[in-house]
């Protein structure tokens, strides 16, 4: 059955629905918020509604046993809920945690538009988002190295707690100095604001060969990448449509929100049947199909479905940091609309974590799932994808530079150049 719509598309109410059914599918293994003894000493306290929720929701069942609940719990005093629970991607948040978490994910956050990384035991400035306070102030540039805020000296300070002292309500002003060069510069007052940093760079190799790096699947990347296909009018109407080719770069993309790749994926299914993802609990499987986002964005006002299903194959490049919503995505592709991995093989993230609020507003991340992708069932978790080319990728400098939107370069980017080389051929057939 054919699903093409008038692309008429916004995703208003698609995004109330993620934050409702939290399900996350985010990253690695490493991208972990720093447990420190006080979020230990929480789980601790908690400890009974903590299991609790284990026992309810937990992919994998636990004897609900005193032994099995003291060596649990004696686990998370030494370690973590991870260690209890045999589960790298379990964790214990506080309300503050969780809002640093929701906004390292959604991409949108209050500050002044400056993205940290660690430098040793200092935290520098990767990268400053463009028509934020720290553009516009001149003051700061990137490599500069963050030395105190608001007078008090953060060197030694963990990354997500410096973020967070950076961060904080709109409207309200924080002071910032950093060392350029071993000088200390002048401190700057700068006044916080709702920052949204874009999740998909465009970037045109030819009239014909569009390159889309898609950085996270946040709560803004279904409208981004729908914008950036309709841009030139690339619709399956359009006379040029079947002259045009696709590049989507997912490499260093670690996930994101379950709806928003479910949703761009309905983008390119042929039929209302088409299988989108597929979750299995311990105790029961549900099927996500494309026809459940017509339904679901027709009844809300909304049109959609198919409008990217003849589109030529694209070429999709992957790395070993490709991660769960990532992985979704290239693989659901690749079923679907035939398109060609190229890269390494990808992480292999095949989970999905739920969040369960507690009684005192702190949070539990755990593993409630294991997805399968596409009508065949695609299994991504311990196996990745592997690409169709393997290619080596680039430095790790050079993968972080595009992922903060620089411009690719074909001269450094082998995968890339493979890439358009294949879509030049395919021109040429």
């Amino acid at each position: 059955m054919d699903i093409k719509r008038v692309p008429l598309f916004c995703f208003r109410v698609w995004k109330r629905a993620c934050i409702l059914g939290i399900l996350i599918l985010w990253g690695c293994a490493s991208v972990r918020i720093q447990e420190n003894a006080v979020i230990k000493n929480l789980a601790v306290e908690n400890f009974e509604e903590v299991w609790q929720v284990i026992q309810e929701k937990f992919i994998r069942s636990l004897p609900d046993t005193p032994e099995v609940k003291r060596i649990c719990k004696q686990k998370i005093i030494e370690q973590n809920i991870a260690a209890c629970l045999d589960d790298p991607h379990a964790q214990y948040l506080s309300q503050e945690k969780w809002n640093t978490f929701q906004e390292d994910i959604s991409q949108q956050f209050h500050g002044v538009g400056i993205i940290l990384r660690r430098e040793g035991n200092r935290g520098s400035i990767a990268e400053i988002l463009p028509n934020t306070p720290a553009e516009r102030s001149g003051a700061f540039r990137t490599g500069d190295v963050v030395v105190s805020i608001d007078g008090k000296d953060v060197q030694g300070m963990p990354l997500d707690a410096l973020v967070e002292k950076v961060r904080g309500l709109a409207g309200t002003e924080v002071m910032l100095q950093v060392e350029r060069d071993g000088i200390r510069q002048k401190p700057v007052t700068l006044t916080r604001e709702e920052i949204i940093r874009s999740s998909v760079f465009v970037h045109y190799f030819a009239p014909d060969i569009v390159y889309i790096r898609i950085e996270s699947f946040a709560l803004h990347t279904g409208d981004e990448f729908f914008a950036a296909m309709m841009r030139e009018k690339f619709t399956v109407a359009h006379p040029e449509w079947a002259h045009k080719y696709f590049i989507y770069d997912l490499r260093e993309n670690k996930g994101g929100y379950a709806g928003i790749v479910n949703v761009m994926n309905s983008f390119f299914a042929d039929d209302l049947d088409d299988v989108l993802l597929t979750l299995r609990s311990r105790t029961h499987e549900e099927i996500t199909t494309a026809g459940f986002f017509i339904w679901f964005m027709t009844v809300y006002g909304d049109t959609i479905g198919g409008v990217f299903s003849d589109v030529n194959p694209p070429i999709v490049l992957i790395n070993e940091y490709t991660a769960s919503a990532a992985e979704i995505f290239a693989g659901f592709l690749r079923e679907e609309r035939g398109a060609i991995l190229v890269g390494e093989k990808s992480y292999g993230k095949g989970s999905v974590q739920t969040i369960q609020e507690l009684a005192n507003g702190d949070v539990m991340m755990l593993t409630t799932h294991e997805y399968f992708v596409g009508n065949s069932r695609i299994k991504i978790d311990k196996l990745g994808l592997t690409p169709d080319i393997t290619i080596p990728m680039p430095s790790n400098e050079y993968l972080a530079g595009i992922s903060l939107g620089r411009t690719p370069d074909v001269s450094m980017d082998l995968p890339l150049k493979v890439a358009i080389e294949l879509l030049r051929m395919f021109q040429r057939h």
